[in-house]
């Protein structure tokens, strides 16, 4: 009978210590993603401040927009030989 308690005993000290490595492991699993993502969103801002070190200043941009819509209209007066400035076709016989 001594025996079969000490058994008992001993069987639940175990459940209780599986128990315990149990939560322990919950609460690491929980620790391990939040420093995960910790460091996720830290690559992710370090993405974005580069992305924002490569962004013109609005000044360059007008400029680049500028010449750019210049280059595009005398391109399109070019492409199309029967078009005269003010916009209308001309026929050709």
């Amino acid at each position: 009978m001594v025996h079969l308690r000490k058994e008992i005993l001993f069987f639940e000290s175990q459940d209780l210590l599986v128990g315990r490595l149990q939560q322990k492991l919950l609460l690491y699993d929980q620790n391990l993603k939040r420093l995960e993502n910790e460091e996720l969103r830290k690559q992710r801002m370090t993405f974005v401040d580069i992305s924002l070190e490569n962004v013109l200043p609005e000044d360059e941009c007008k400029q680049i927009r500028k010449k750019h819509k210049h280059r595009s209209q005398r391109d399109d007066r070019n492409a199309d030989p029967d078009a005269n400035p003010e916009g209308e076709l001309l026929l050709r016989l």
